[in-house]
């Protein structure tokens, strides 16, 4: 079985669906804030010393890790992008 076909089976199951999503939504928020570091070329450690944070916060985040909204909030705001919950 490829791994497609893997995927779209068990997304017929509710709970993988939901802890899948909500997993997609960190990697492609994570992909966000590091493509905006880069593209202000911004080191980790500029960004980490902005936000008021360590730059193995910002390293955990742009990898994935569970992050407050805080955190969010203040990596977002240096880096001008909008942080929005629908």
């Amino acid at each position: 079985m490829l791994h497609k076909e893997y995927i779209a089976k068990q997304l017929k199951d509710k709970k993988f669906k939901k802890a899948y999503d909500i997993e997609s939504e960190i990697a492609r928020l994570s992909v966000e804030i590091q493509q905006a570091r880069i593209k202000l070329r911004l080191s980790q450690a500029d960004l980490a010393r902005q936000a008021k944070l360590t730059q193995q916060q910002v390293s955990a985040i742009e990898k994935g890790s569970n992050v407050t909204l805080k955190t969010l909030l203040q990596i977002g705001k240096v880096l001008g992008l909008k942080i929005e919950f629908q």
